[in-house]
């Protein structure tokens, strides 16, 4: 039973992400990356008897931290992180 509800809870994840990815903009990607970690999370937790670990929640800070890094919800401070490294470039 709990095979079938793995399955349908990522076919049915791989559908909303192909929705966000094509109507929403990087903040709300970023955002929904991170409450997808969380809700995995609690999912694992009440299906599988996951138990989190301080390693774990620090990983999942990592990747959630990037995640919002990488999609554009989060900015780091000073004008050097920001830029464009490849506006400046001319191409021929």
């Amino acid at each position: 039973f709990s095979v079938w509800i793995m399955i349908v809870n990522n076919a049915i994840g791989g559908l909303l992400v192909a929705l966000v990815i094509k109507h929403a903009d990087n903040i709300l990607r970023g955002f929904a990356t991170a409450l997808a970690t969380v809700l995995t999370t609690i999912g694992s937790v009440i299906c599988f008897g996951f138990e989190i670990h301080i390693s774990f929640f620090i990983g999942s800070l990592l990747v959630l931290g990037s995640s919002l890094l990488y999609g554009g919800a989060l900015k780091m401070p000073g004008d050097w992180w920001n830029e464009d490294p490849c506006k400046d470039k001319v191409r021929n």
